[in-house]
């Protein structure tokens, strides 16, 4: 039960101010790269900004992008892309907003794809909806 225990620390440790779970923030026109599954980068903005997320290496990771302060719209471009059809932009206009990817390998290439969002989360009108999602 030794080894038990000494994960469920780890994982709650991975939260800490410093801890491996925490992404930076890259500033404006920066980008987010998430290497360990459950990852999260809080991202502040002062005027409209723009993030990138890094194409993922491998299958299974997850990560998540949350507007922790807004200052501005926050544009976030996916390297490859998020979706079926292959949208790469989505807005988060209020702090509050996120979206979690997971990692998938289509093909020869690794992708990102959105497993959820908070609804207030825009998608570009070239997507199949441009509703807010009900979850």
């Amino acid at each position: 039960m030794a080894g038990a225990h000494r994960n469920l620390n780890d994982m709650y440790r991975a939260f800490e101010t410093t801890g491996p779970g925490k992404i930076p923030d890259p500033g404006n026109a920066g980008t987010i790269e998430f290497k360990l599954w459950g990852q999260v980068c809080s991202v502040v903005t002062t005027t409209t900004e723009t993030r990138t997320l890094a194409q993922p290496d491998r299958p299974g990771i997850v990560g998540t992008v949350a507007l922790d302060t807004d200052g501005g719209d926050l544009t976030l471009t996916v390297t490859g892309g998020f979706n079926q059809p292959g949208n790469t932009t989505i807005t988060m206009a209020d702090a509050g907003d996120f979206v979690t990817f997971v990692s998938v390998k289509i093909g020869t290439s690794y992708v990102w794809r959105e497993l959820g969002k908070k609804r207030a989360l825009a998608v570009p009108s070239t997507s199949p909806s441009s509703s807010p999602s009900a979850t």
